[in-house]
């Protein structure tokens, strides 16, 4: 008697842990996750970028408070200084001094003082942009004081300052080291050039116009401004 031989069967497979359809959905899901993460990452960068063009800006710098009699006895350092070199270093201080006074009379209401003040800075230091710029902003504020006047003399006084303004702008690009307020210098100076532009176009002085634009062309470069220069450039030409 010889006995039968044993027959093995493997064991039955076992089931999956997750069905074909359960690892589509979750392979779905996860790329879904990383769409919308990544449209959240543009929209959020691109809002930075725009509000970065549109919100306002400071664009001045602030000064540490004026001190008492400061100027006074730095300017008796400054004409007692043995040397040029000496004279040179506390005149940046100097200047400095200066600009924090012209902030104070700014913040008084008196700007006449502070363009003064200003103007000393600028002759002490004239490598450092913070007094231009503030002569800048303080001779735009002057200019926007006067919009819309009729008056022959007050539409001169705002032709001056904006034409200041504009010229005191592009100084203070020209000294800054940093490149973003450098930019933001150019375009204070770019938009002072085109409603000075403007201003004179209204006058019919179109050559005046034509000038100020081309003025506004030399600054303009990287402030976002220059399709808005060729623009006026072109309705000038009757293009």
């Amino acid at each position: 008697y010889t006995p039968p031989t044993p027959v093995y069967y493997p064991p039955p497979p076992r089931r999956p842990l997750l069905s074909p359809e359960t690892r589509f959905f979750i392979g779905r899901t996860v790329l879904a996750i990383m769409v919308i993460g990544m449209l959240f990452v543009v929209i959020i960068t691109l809002v930075n970028v725009i509000s970065g063009f549109t919100k306002p800006t400071q664009v001045v710098r602030t000064a540490a408070p004026a001190q008492p009699n400061q100027i006074a006895e730095l300017q008796q350092a400054y004409d007692s200084a043995p040397d040029d070199k000496a004279k040179r270093e506390v005149g940046v201080d100097l200047a400095n001094a200066y600009i924090a006074a012209a902030d104070e009379h700014v913040r008084r209401g008196d700007d006449l003082s502070a363009e003064s003040e200003l103007q000393q800075a600028t002759d002490l230091d004239p490598s450092n942009p913070d007094p231009w710029a503030r002569l800048a902003q303080l001779h735009e504020a002057r200019a926007d004081r006067t919009a819309g006047a009729k008056d022959p003399n007050l539409v001169k006084e705002r032709e001056e300052y904006l034409k200041s303004a504009a010229e005191e702008w592009t100084k203070a690009s020209e000294q800054e080291r940093t490149l973003d307020q450098a930019r933001q210098y150019k375009r204070q100076a770019t938009l002072d050039w085109l409603k000075l532009a403007d201003m004179l176009n209204d006058e019919h002085r179109v050559g005046d116009a034509r000038q100020a634009l081309y003025s506004a062309q030399k600054v303009c470069g990287g402030t976002g401004l220059e399709q808005n220069v060729q623009d006026q450039l072109d309705r000038l030409s009757g293009r």
